[in-house]
């Protein structure tokens, strides 16, 4: 599990087993600034990419975690049909206060390893 700390909240995410993964938990700790995407997503680019494994996402749900393109970060905070491709990552567990939590525009989310 990876803790994600967005202002006063702590979210759980719940990984994946895969190697684009295991990789995003070798870079952890990590703070980044997200942007707001389609007011739908939360989206970063990251130093370097990570081992792609893409598919249509058919539909995204809120509190899924993927990686667009190979070095873009998504935090989906709205469930909606898509016929992009991702490579998954993982979902955020408990997504109540997800949406607030992220607010209007950019934010900082770090990415820890829980305990």
């Amino acid at each position: 599990m990876v803790n994600v700390s967005i202002g006063e909240r702590v979210f759980q995410l719940q990984l994946v087993d895969s190697p684009a993964a295991h990789e995003f938990t070798d870079r952890l700790p990590l703070t980044i600034e997200m942007i707001d995407v389609n007011q739908n997503e939360k989206y970063a680019r990251l130093d370097a990419g990570l081992t792609r494994h893409d598919e249509v996402a058919h539909q995204i749900e809120k509190g899924d975690v993927k990686l667009w393109s190979g070095d873009g970060l998504v935090i989906f905070y709205e469930s909606f049909e898509s016929s992009y491709a991702y490579t998954n990552l993982g979902y955020i567990v408990n997504t109540e206060g997800l949406k607030e939590s992220l607010g209007q525009g950019d934010v900082r989310v770090s990415f820890t390893l829980a305990q």
